[in-house]
């Protein structure tokens, strides 16, 4: 598969758990985040093992402002641009089963880590910075 992300920048959130895999395979730099340092790191040796782009690991909570902004933050200043973001965490973690989701679960599981994380990445995902192409955001 050629998902064109030689020389790309991807950040995605959530991603202790693999999602960053292809992203990485494809040549495309990765930083990953979520909240538990221990699985995160060992995600990251293993993708950087496997070879194909750098993976950086950075711990972070995506329902905090701040850690939205350290996140692109520290993206934007180890590979010095960004052009995708992929949504993938779950600001609350025991939610019940998703035909049980309320209208409030809903908006704590996606409002936090989509708006936040958006705001913060938006010129550089839109090319307003300079510092990029255009992008894309996915949230998952």
């Amino acid at each position: 598969m050629n998902l064109k992300l030689q020389g790309k920048v991807a950040l995605v959130t959530g991603a202790s758990k693999g999602i960053a895999a292809s992203l990485a395979a494809e040549g495309g730099n990765v930083v990953i985040c979520a909240r538990g340092r221990t699985e995160l790191d060992a995600t990251a040796a293993e993708f950087n093992a496997a070879g194909g782009g750098q993976v950086a690991a950075v711990v972070a909570d995506v329902a905090k402002a701040e850690d939205c902004a350290r996140i692109v933050e520290d993206t934007v200043g180890r590979f010095g641009k960004l052009h995708v973001l992929v949504n993938n965490a779950a600001a609350i973690d025991n939610f019940g089963s998703y035909d049980e989701l309320s209208d409030g679960n809903w908006q704590a599981l996606f409002g936090s880590a989509v708006a936040y994380l958006a705001s913060e990445a938006a010129s550089f995902i839109t090319g307003t910075n300079l510092r990029v192409d255009g992008g894309s955001v996915a949230s998952i």
